[in-house]
């Protein structure tokens, strides 16, 4: 697809608009919210696990520790230390979709 100068014109005055009437970030920034709410809860999961003595060491908790030598907020870390398991939950997602269609 090719990007006519009408489209990137149509996209200028639709990024100018007020907030409000930006119709098209709504979707994500929900997405985003729940993720970062998500992502907030296993951070937090792993702190208290931390503070009892019952998580085994792991990138998490060495993160935490050192959260600001790393100089990352603590929404930072949480997308961080997620991002791996993130990567590896799409390359089993999507393999499995092409041994599905293999199958057939």
């Amino acid at each position: 697809m090719s990007v006519t100068p009408h489209l990137l014109c149509d996209a200028q005055l639709t990024i100018s608009l007020k907030r409000p009437l930006q119709w098209f970030r709504r979707e994500p920034e929900g997405r985003k919210k729940r993720d970062i709410h998500f992502l907030m809860h296993l951070l937090n999961d792993v702190k208290d696990r931390m503070a009892k003595g019952t998580i085994p060491d792991c990138l998490a908790a060495q993160s935490i520790r050192n959260l600001e030598q790393l100089g990352m907020s603590e929404v930072e870390l949480a997308y961080g230390v997620s991002s791996p398991f993130g990567a590896g939950i799409e390359t089993v997602r999507i393999s499995s979709c092409f041994t599905e269609s293999s199958w057939a």
